[in-house]
């Protein structure tokens, strides 16, 4: 049976040329606070189950990690989502000579 052929629908991503701001958070999460997030200290605990440690290494048992906003680093298109999902791979066949 022959596949229908499927029209290609136009994919449109919202842009506000005119805004200033890299980031226009909509108003329900917007957050007031301005203060920097301090780092987090994460401590090792030496009775949790065997985990891959290197011999001579347990001098290192706590960590510090910088507490960074990810949506401000990450850039999303919505197009490239949709164009994403709608991708069918095709389909392989198990015996077939490669092309």
């Amino acid at each position: 049976m022959a596949r229908k052929v499927k029209k290609k629908e136009d994919i449109e991503a919202y842009r506000h040329e005119a805004e200033t701001r890299k980031n226009a958070v909509p108003v329900g999460m917007a957050s007031y606070d301005t203060s920097r997030p301090k780092p987090k200290k994460y401590d090792y605990d030496p009775h949790l189950d065997p985990q891959l440690v290197w011999s001579g290494k347990k001098e290192h048992t706590s960590f510090e990690v910088s507490a960074v906003s990810l949506h401000i680093h990450e850039r999303i298109a919505p197009e490239a989502i949709i164009r994403l999902i709608k991708r069918e791979d095709p389909q392989i066949d198990l015996f077939a000579k490669p092309e």
